[in-house]
């Protein structure tokens, strides 16, 4: 069986949807001829905040766990100055000191493991590699300095690596790249990003578009793998509540689809003010910013119609996918954006998504022409919808897409788990 070893920042129990792609590796790599061998760092149980993310790792040890699955070695993480600062006094407090050393850190640990708080991940692969041979690296990012690592693994050890793209590095979309500042960090990244990248066997990454362009970047390869969904998540039916819901679970980004639901909702709630309704926000809390300030005004104008609640496990989250009678998705205007990894948790649940989108983008269409992802380009178009399904409510229907387990299968994580682990194959032969 070849060996394949992982690096990974974000990983269970870590809730965020970046660990959900190594640990589905992890999980399924083993039923497909590959033994995986996953260093990642140490997470706390219950992280709820963004500060919580910054904390030390509870742990201060390394822990190595063996089954006939895989291997999970994790190390501890200590917090940074800057980490520190953001955890006492909060971002407003010392933001010139915070921002200056946040550059430097972020910067400067693509020359040095000294300025790199994640180095020991690169360590303990050092010391793994020295004992033992593996067939084949696999960097995940974010975070791209996780790239480096194999790269001087690979110039160390000899042994071939796999960029897995879960978002763009260079020029991303997240920016407002209008500003000369953020001008210039692009070119220094993909200055970073050609280096770093020119001793890849290949590219991995989630969608079409991000397959072509960071292909055509670096000159290498791309396969997609798109994301997916732990499909067992969902094995139990769950009843929908009782009140009309619609629920969101995740970050939101700093986009004016926001708007478009503002005006929505206060149209919605003066055309049927029944407290019948409610409109649930799942660990929004982790992106504070002018999409979430918003959301969070709302609530508190209309308490009785909008609810704020803290982050969840996935598990969890399922659960609340299930129980709702409409899930809400945003997409941005921009063509980069990567289909959001929530798209196959609530088409696993099997309820019909409201997606605003305020540009047309091939790359956000799943399952198109169904019943599955409901598009609104605008505020009469989610009122509307809105409207739909809730006279649907009203007449005590159970509302439900006609999706099928044979389709829900063909995107689960075991599936990409088997996608990614055949082409593997066909390089490592």
């Amino acid at each position: 069986m070849k060996k394949v070893l992982i690096l990974a920042y974000d990983f269970p129990p870590n809730t965020s949807v970046g660990g959900q792609r190594p640990y589905s590796w992890l999980k399924h790599f083993h039923e497909f001829g590959l033994y995986p061998i996953v260093i990642t760092r140490h997470w706390d149980v219950g992280l709820k905040t963004p500060e919580d993310m910054l904390k030390s790792s509870s742990c201060e040890t390394i822990s190595d766990t063996s089954t006939e699955q895989g291997r999970l070695i994790q190390v501890p993480y200590k917090s940074t100055l800057r980490d520190r600062l953001v955890i006492k006094q909060g971002k407003n407090h010392f933001s010139i000191i915070r921002k200056f050393i946040s550059f430097t850190i972020y910067l400067g640990q693509y020359f040095s493991l000294k300025l790199d708080p994640s180095a020991d991940i690169y360590r303990e692969a050092v010391k793994l590699l020295k004992k033992e041979s593996v067939d084949l690296i696999i960097a995940t990012g974010k975070p791209f300095v996780l790239f480096r690592y194999a790269y001087l693994l690979n110039k160390r050890f000899n042994v071939p690596w796999i960029a897995d793209y879960r978002d763009g590095w260079a020029d991303s979309y997240t920016r407002n790249n209008d500003s000369l500042f953020y001008r210039l960090l692009n070119a220094v990244e993909l200055f970073i990003e050609k280096r770093f990248t020119k001793n890849i066997l290949f590219l991995t990454t989630v969608t079409p578009f991000l397959s072509v362009k960071i292909a055509e970047t670096i000159n290498k390869k791309g396969y997609l793998i798109p994301n997916g969904v732990d499909t067992s998540l969902y094995d139990c039916e769950i009843k929908q509540n009782s009140f009309f819901t619609v629920c969101y679970t995740g970050i939101l980004y700093n986009f004016s689809y926001i708007t478009i639901f503002e005006k929505a909702f206060k149209a919605f709630i003066e055309q049927y003010p029944e407290k019948d309704k409610q409109f649930i926000f799942v660990g929004i809390e982790l992106q504070k910013n002018q999409a979430y300030d918003t959301i969070y005004k709302l609530s508190v104008e209309y308490p009785d119609y909008i609810k704020i609640n803290t982050r969840v496990t996935a598990s969890e989250s399922a659960v609340l996918h299930q129980q709702a009678h409409v899930l809400l998705n945003f997409i941005p205007r921009n063509q980069s954006m990567v289909l959001p990894v929530k798209t196959f948790g609530y088409a696993a649940s099997k309820r019909p998504t409201v997606v605003v989108e305020t540009t047309p983008n091939d790359d956000v269409y799943f399952m198109p022409n169904r019943d599955i992802q409901y598009f609104a380009h605008n505020a009469d178009d989610m009122l509307s919808l809105f409207i739909r399904f809730y006279l649907e409510y009203k007449k005590d229907k159970e509302i439900v897409t006609s999706i099928t387990q044979a389709e829900i299968n063909s995107f689960s994580r075991k599936e990409r788990s088997r996608q990614l682990s055949e082409i593997i194959k066909k390089y490592l032969s």
